[in-house]
């Protein structure tokens, strides 16, 4: 197998090939080496030391050697110094604690996990201790893997499930909906706020230091693409914008933050890395993380305490004796009560019936005898000025 550092050098040959051409024409060592290090990118600190080894390798190399000697000489010597190559030593860094936080993650979430879920875990956590161990070595082969597994755990759906009805729950106000059937429908889907909210509370797109979204904007579209009407969002839809958020978070400009590239991975992929990122397996973190964001006025209990149609719980409500006569007294004062006004009320109406007819008939009798009076004309006089 073919060293890193043999691939790195024929990569540059042409660089190295100018060098050596130097060297060949009495050019300094010390000052040819300083070269070779840039050009490599190696790690060097006290380049004294690495002069003198280098000397001690090459005392066999003649100066009219062919270029292919003095690149198997310059294999040797960075060997020898254990240098490497700044890039990938700074991937090697970077995908090592990758790899340590992702197998504390999959330890963690062991305590939760049952039947298909624990044997997935098992695997996974199995492959990323061996790509640890490989991946530890001085000069490491090929690139990272970032993906160890294809399947999403039950876990992860659970807690998906769990944290939309936490937010759904929590964006009602009292008296916003007139009727049991309005909020029982609000109770099932989120609002662009909400969305908005939650990104905020899990850190996506969200910067918590300076207390802002870093593209608003794109999570605004994101929930605008997976909404009935623009409007609301439910729990299947909800499951959809993460893979829209996935998709917009791995993108080749998020790799130039970072020496481990995942815009080239399948939406799967970064589906996976983005539930492992948010920890939604962990359901010890999801719970303590949402026990965190309570609302105030609104209970996070959403079962009733006294468990309706339950006949199995045999609930019994005791009550002594002496309070059950009081009680039974007080309702039959209050049923006299109420029967002695509904027979008043009554008989107040029947009187007052009775005596708007008793006035209608005098009515209509003084009414016949005006008809048989005649009326006469009256003259009025008056003197004139």
């Amino acid at each position: 197998m073919t060293h890193p550092i043999e691939i790195l050098i024929t990569k540059n040959s042409e660089e190295i090939k100018k060098v050596w051409e130097e060297i060949n024409q009495f050019e300094p060592l010390s000052e040819a080496l300083k070269r070779v290090i840039t050009i490599l990118q190696l790690t060097a600190e006290n380049s004294e030391d690495l002069i003198e080894s280098f000397e001690k390798i090459s005392k066999k190399y003649k100066k009219n050697g062919s270029f292919k000697e003095f690149c198997n000489i310059l294999t040797g010597w960075v060997v020898y110094n254990k240098l490497q190559h700044k890039p990938d030593s700074l991937k090697q860094t970077e995908y090592l604690l990758y790899l340590k936080t992702l197998g504390a993650h999959y330890e963690t979430i062991q305590k939760y996990a049952k039947n298909a879920d624990l044997v997935l875990i098992n695997n996974t956590l199995n492959n990323i201790k061996n790509s640890y161990k490989s991946f530890s070595r001085r000069y490491f082969l090929g690139e990272p893997k970032l993906d160890y597994r294809s399947e999403v755990l039950s876990l992860e759906e659970k807690s998906l499930k769990k944290i939309f009805k936490f937010y759904s729950s929590h964006h009602l106000f009292l008296g916003q909906n007139p009727s049991f059937y309005q909020i029982n429908q609000q109770k099932n889907v989120w609002d662009c706020g909400t969305f908005l909210t939650f990104c905020k509370h899990f850190c996506i797109f969200y910067n918590n230091k300076e207390s802002k979204f870093y593209n608003r904007p794109l999570l605004q579209s994101i929930f605008l693409r997976n909404s009935v009407s623009n409007i609301s969002m439910n729990l299947s839809l909800f499951v959809k914008s993460i893979d829209f958020i996935a998709e917009s978070s791995y993108t080749a400009s998020s790799d130039q933050l970072t020496t481990l590239k995942k815009s080239n991975l399948t939406l799967q992929a970064k589906r996976i890395i983005l539930y492992e990122s948010l920890k939604l397996a962990d359901l010890g973190y999801i719970k303590s993380k949402l026990q965190g964001l309570k609302v105030f006025f609104v209970s996070n209990k959403t079962e009733p305490r006294i468990s309706l149609n339950d006949p199995s719980l045999k609930y019994k409500f005791s009550i002594s004796p002496e309070k059950r006569t009081q009680l039974k007294a007080f309702i039959e004062e209050k049923n006299k009560e109420k029967s002695f006004y509904r027979h008043s009320s009554l008989s107040k109406i029947e009187s007052r019936i009775g005596s708007r007819q008793a006035s209608a008939k005098t009515i209509r009798r003084k009414g016949s005898d005006l008809s048989s009076i005649t009326l006469r004309p009256t003259i009025i006089i008056t003197k004139a000025r």
